[in-house]
């Protein structure tokens, strides 16, 4: 176990601390421990950012270093978001406990096993992904209904109509893999 010190309070900033390296007139906005939305905010910008993240070490246009950094700062956020949680219901001694190393080197107060936070973003990330789909669907209907129903634009869309439907058909969570039943 890694003992890791309540991140980012007024007493001790943390190390990507916004507000010690805002600049002059850089806008700004705060979210604090009891705000109802604050920890979900948070984690989903601890998503988004190592997915970016990842993203552009795989394209080739960030080094191995600045991954590491970004992924260091998400670990960092995704701390502070566990400890909004916990001080929200009163459970301060729990936002500073210790925290458990996980497989792939970062921290979190997350007590479910690694196996299933790695289950539930993998159907949270599919369920977007499916999201994302319907609505490139819709744009295409509404495409389709635009275009001459005899040209090769129309052709083209109605065959990425069924291209998407298909994937989409494809990548739909199925209800045992909820772990539903």
């Amino acid at each position: 176990m890694t003992e890791t010190p309540r991140a980012n309070t007024i007493e001790a900033p943390g190390e990507f601390d916004a507000l010690v390296k805002l600049r002059p007139g850089e806008p700004y906005f705060v979210l604090i421990g009891r705000d109802r939305f604050a920890p979900g905010l948070v984690l989903e910008w601890v998503d988004r950012n190592r997915r970016r993240a990842m993203e552009e070490s795989r394209a080739g246009n960030m080094s191995d270093d600045q991954l590491h950094l970004e992924l260091r700062q998400s670990t960092e956020a995704e701390q502070i978001a566990w400890d909004m949680q916990a001080f929200k219901s009163g459970r301060t001694e729990q936002a500073a406990a210790v925290v458990p190393e996980r497989r792939d080197g970062t921290t979190g107060n997350d007590p479910r096993p690694d196996e299933l936070i790695a289950r539930d973003r993998l159907v949270s990330h599919r369920a977007r992904a499916v999201s994302a789909l319907h609505n490139a669907i819709a744009e295409l209907n509404d495409l389709a209904e635009l275009l001459p129903n005899d040209g090769d634009e129309w052709e083209a869309a109605a065959l990425g109509l069924a291209k998407l439907r298909h994937v989409v058909a494809e990548l739909t969570p199925k209800r045992a893999a909820l772990g539903e039943k």
